[in-house]
C-alpha cells in the first residue's frame, strides 16, 4: 500500500486530490503539546474520501511520565473522530534538536518512552507504531521489541540523489517494519511541494483492527513481587519486559519489591 504523510508544514493540501492516488494518510496531531492545525481538516476530508488514515504524535517525552501525557493527548483526539484512526505513533527523533538542548535522555529511557505510549495507545484499543529513522533503531532504540516500526530510510543514487518516486517496495528496509518511509522527495499530483511518501506492508494501515490483547495475569502482584525477590523474572530491562509480556504492570511490582 502506498500513503503520504502530511503536517501543518504542507499547509491546506488538496486531501481531495491526493486521495486518488494513494491507499492511506498519516497525519500529524501534536508536536507535544502543540495541536497540528490542520489535523482536524485533514482527517475530515480524508474520512470525506473514504480513505484510511493513521495519526502521530512527534514526541517532546524526556522521561515516562510526559510519555503517558502525550499518548493520552492523542488518544483523546482520536476518540472525538466520526471515523477512527487505524493507528496510532510516536514519532521518536530529535529533528529540532530539543531533546539535546534538554539532556538527550538515555537509550533505555528512550525505549521506556516508546513502551510507554504504546502501552497506553493499545490499552485505549488502538493499533501502536513507533516511528524513526533506521540508524535510531539500530542505536538508540536498539532495545525496542515487540512493537510495529514505521521506519525512515530514503535510498538514493550514485550521487547522492534521492530515488523518490522511482524506489521500489520490495527494496532496502521493506521486510523490517510495518510502513516505510521511503522519500522526502515524493511528488503527487495537486501538490508541487515535496512530501514524505511511504509503503506499507501490513493490512491494518488501510483495513484497521485492533492489537493483539494484553495477557491476564494469573497470579496477585504481591505473589509476582516474591517471585521477582526470588530472582524468577530476571534483572533489569529483561525483567520489565518479562513481567509487561505477562500482563504485569512492572512500577507496580517493583514499588512491592522495593
Amino acid at each position: 500500500y502506498k500513503g503520504v504523510d502530511i503536517s501543518a508544514w504542507q499547509g491546506n493540501i488538496n486531501i481531495d486530490r491526493l486521495s486518488s492516488q494513494v491507499d492511506f494518510f498519516i497525519f500529524r496531531a501534536y508536536a507535544g503539546s502543540s495541536k497540528d492545525d490542520t489535523v482536524d481538516r485533514n482527517v475530515k476530508l480524508a474520512i470525506a474520501n473514504n480513505k484510511p488514515y493513521g495519526l502521530y504524535i512527534y514526541s517532546y517525552a524526556l522521561n515516562v511520565a510526559q510519555a503517558k501525557e502525550e499518548a493520552e493527548r492523542v488518544v483523546k483526539l482520536a476518540n472525538t473522530y466520526s471515523v477512527k484512526p487505524n493507528f496510532l505513533v510516536i514519532d521518536m527523533e530529535d529533528a529540532d534538536g530539543y531533546k539535546s538542548r534538554h539532556g538527550m535522555p538515555s537509550n533505555g529511557t528512550l525505549v521506556d518512552i516508546c513502551e510507554k505510549e504504546c502501552e497506553v495507545i493499545e490499552n485505549a484499543g488502538y493499533q501502536s507504531m513507533v516511528y524513526a529513522s533506521s540508524s535510531w533503531f539500530k542505536g538508540k532504540l536498539s532495545g525496542l521489541k515487540g512493537y510495529e516500526k514505521w521506519e525512515a530510510h530514503w535510498p538514493t543514487y550514485s550521487n547522492g540523489q534521492q530515488k523518490g518516486n522511482a524506489t521500489s517496495p520490495s527494496g532496502e528496509s521493506a521486510d523490517n517494519c510495518a510502513i516505510w518511509q521511503f522519500t522526502s522527495m515524493g511528488t503527487l499530483d495537486g501538490y508541487n511541494g515535496r512530501l514524505d511518501m511511504n509503503y506499507a506492508y501490513k493490512d491494518f494501515v488501510v483495513k484497521g483492527g485492533k492489537p493483539n490483547p494484553k495477557p491476564t495475569p494469573t497470579k496477585s502482584n504481591e505473589e509476582i513481587a516474591k517471585e521477582v525477590m526470588a530472582g524468577e523474572w530476571g534483572n533489569g530491562d529483561d525483567r520489565k519486559r518479562a513481567l509487561e509480556a505477562a500482563g504485569y504492570d512492572y512500577d507496580t511490582i517493583q514499588s512491592i519489591v522495593n
